[in-house]
């Protein structure tokens, strides 16, 4: 074989193996359940991790479901999500990636995966704009977007996607994602 061909059959492996073992991509419908947020509501916009590791957005539903790691049905060649017979949209965000426990962001997606963490300390009371927040890794957030919560967490687990200098934190047990500025 010339070098061409060995690069080109090289090249056709890795390929291959990425599409299977980031089997998300290699089937049309598969069974899962959704790790966090706990608890899901199903509400345009939120963020959720499967237990494959997949980070996905629910693009136009509001179910308010409410449910705790729920057993689902994710098709994402038609991008939905079947929860307790309710189908919602969906679009998926990250794979986790072939080679490692790092997530690569999908090509089309605008926000890319920036780090899983914990946030430092207990939160306890009121979560509102220009609070701000520190993760175990030792970075630093201010909240920008409109938010109200009230929350008693210790040191929760958040997942930080990334878009241009904004940074979308996904808390574990919180209503909705914290849009933030990150000030180190």
């Amino acid at each position: 074989m010339s070098f061409k061909s060995k690069t080109l059959h090289t090249l056709s492996l890795i390929f291959i193996f990425l599409l299977s073992s980031n089997n998300v991509l290699a089937r049309e419908c598969y069974d899962s359940t959704i790790v966090s947020p706990t608890p899901f509501a199903g509400i345009k916009k939120d963020i959720f991790k499967l237990s494959d590791g997949t980070i996905w957005e629910v693009e136009d539903a509001y179910a308010f479901l409410n449910l705790n790691e729920p057993s689902i049905t994710i098709c994402p060649d038609q991008g939905e999500l079947i929860v307790e017979d309710r189908a919602i949209k969906v679009a998926l965000i990250a794979i986790p990636n072939a080679l490692g426990s790092k997530i690569r962001t999908l090509p089309s997606s605008k926000w890319e995966m920036y780090e899983e963490t914990n946030l430092q300390g207990t939160l306890i009371g009121n979560i509102e704009t220009d609070r701000v927040l520190k993760t175990v890794s030792g970075n630093i957030y201010e909240i920008i977007g409109y938010t109200f919560q009230f929350v008693l967490k210790h040191e929760p687990e958040v997942t930080i996607l990334r878009h241009d200098d904004i940074y979308k934190l996904i808390v574990n047990g919180f209503d909705e994602p914290l849009i933030c500025r990150k000030i180190n």
